[in-house]
């Protein structure tokens, strides 16, 4: 996909392969965003110049809403060249994010109000 305002979307969405995607120029969004999704495989993605590379948000209505964006995998993805966030969570729980590359972007990673497994991953010349 190319020269989109937005890549691959998953709302309210569980059991899902995303796999070997190239995504470039999601100028005004994200390369890939999950909204309160869980149990999907995001992996051997390439996203550049895009906003935001990967998402994986749970918007909570009220603070003791139920998290659903959760036991997600990231595996192997590469991101890089984001005016933004390469990859980030937010009222997450349970997801893995592993073997990833993030490179050349403002925001590396960023984690708000998660409990996110979060292993070898490669961050290379970002801003943040």
């Amino acid at each position: 996909m190319t020269n989109n305002h937005y890549g691959i979307m998953l709302g309210n969405a569980s059991g899902n392969s995303l796999i070997g995607n190239v995504i470039d120029s999601a100028e005004l969004g994200y390369g890939i965003y999950l909204l309160r999704s869980s149990n999907n495989v995001v992996k051997g993605n390439l996203i550049t110049t895009s906003a935001e590379g990967i998402a994986v948000i749970d918007e909570l209505l009220k603070p003791d809403s139920v998290i659903t964006s959760k036991n997600n995998c990231l595996l192997g993805n590469t991101i890089a060249n984001c005016t933004d966030k390469a990859m980030w969570f937010k009222f997450t729980k349970e997801n893995l994010m592993f073997g990833n590359t993030i490179a050349n972007s403002t925001i590396g990673l960023a984690i708000i109000f998660t409990d996110n497994n979060i292993y070898h991953n490669n961050f290379l010349s970002n801003a943040q």
